[in-house]
């Protein structure tokens, strides 16, 4: 019975002009923000830096920056292999 009154409602809401459901138009943000292999320049080895580093990342074999702060994106100081998902 609920759920025939639930159903018959919304057949009645989609057939009035103006009217649509508040979640069929809300968009869900993504973010911009991800986790990448970077591989060091020096030794080649292989490390994962968050893209919007906020503190200086150095490889965990050699010591040398990876990753240098900038407020927004980290400057990343090697070559990018891909994402980590």
């Amino acid at each position: 019975m609920q759920k025939e009154i639930q159903q018959a409602w919304y057949k009645n809401s989609k057939d009035r002009v103006g009217c649509t459901l508040k979640k069929e138009h809300i968009l869900i943000p993504e973010p911009s923000s991800k986790f990448q292999k970077v591989s060091c320049n020096e030794c080649k080895e292989e490390n994962i830096v968050y893209s919007h580093a906020s503190s200086e990342i150095t490889c965990k074999s050699c010591g040398n920056v990876i990753a240098e702060p900038t407020g927004a994106v980290a400057n990343i100081h090697g070559k990018v292999l891909g994402s980590v998902e």
